[in-house]
């Protein structure tokens, strides 16, 4: 299954003339990326559906060559976010936490998922430490990942936080 999705990524990858740390850049290391395309790691599924989005792809379409947990965990971050646009909090703070018992341990981009979820679920709580906290945790992941985004402090007001 990795030779397949390795060799499927670096295709995308040759045919659009990017380079793999242009590719992975903020998603994973080069050596990563490596390992995927060479078909000596399989990449979880955030990691590949962040990589296949990178190249232009619809990451929805992959989901039938999954490994069965990945696909679960696919379908519940769906349905998180789905939660989320429609402000069901209840529900959403019972899928984070069977989200986290199905994740196990994890990769970095997982970890952040969750926290990023957590400082939203914290904030609508207006519990704003915790969801400060839980914004400085997902700002780590990030960094660990090398993003260079805007931090996660922008998306509480000043008010709030004060």
């Amino acid at each position: 299954m990795s030779e397949s999705l390795g060799m499927i990524l670096k295709k995308l990858r040759k045919e659009q003339e990017i380079g793999q740390k242009d590719l992975c850049r903020g998603i994973c290391s080069i050596s990563t990326l490596s390992r995927i395309e060479l078909g000596v790691r399989e990449p979880e599924q955030i990691l590949f559906e962040s990589l296949i989005t990178r190249l232009g792809k619809d990451s929805t379409k992959w989901e039938l060559i999954l490994a069965e947990n990945d696909k679960k965990l696919f379908e519940k971050r769906n349905y998180m976010e789905y939660l989320v646009q429609t402000e069901q909090w209840q529900k959403l703070k019972k899928e984070v936490e069977q989200y986290e018992q199905m994740r196990g341990s994890s990769n970095n981009m997982e970890q952040q998922y969750c926290h990023l979820i957590r400082s939203i679920l914290y904030r609508q709580e207006k519990n704003y430490q915790e969801a400060l906290r839980e914004g400085i945790e997902h700002d780590k992941r990030m960094n660990e990942l090398f993003m260079n985004k805007p931090p996660f402090f922008g998306m509480i007001e000043k008010k709030e936080v004060l």
